[in-house]
């Protein structure tokens, strides 16, 4: 069993995101980083009122996607419940 790096800058496999959010009002905008066991990049995401996530990134594509869809579904969640989406979005995905 492979053992998962949880302290330091970088994960030991898959990658880690931590986004805050900069504004109050939709649509919102969050600054932040992606890390991956060789990178460290910054990212910059919209989320519109719809639940639709735009990304500013340098990532490649499949691995842009995968964090897009993995920030639509959680601020879809929380415009499903009546809420802004979080302050902070922090994930880990292998």
């Amino acid at each position: 069993m492979e053992a998962l790096s949880i302290i330091g800058p970088h994960p030991t496999s898959g990658f880690r995101i931590d986004l805050v959010r900069a504004s109050d009002v939709a649509p919102w905008h969050y600054e932040g980083r992606l890390a991956t066991p060789e990178h460290d990049l910054r990212l910059s995401v919209r989320v519109a009122l719809s639940g639709e996530v735009a990304l500013t990134s340098t990532l490649e594509a499949t691995l842009a996607e995968r964090v897009r869809l993995l920030v639509r579904q959680v601020a879809k969640h929380a415009l499903t419940e009546g809420q802004s989406p979080p302050r902070r979005i922090q994930r880990w995905r292998p």
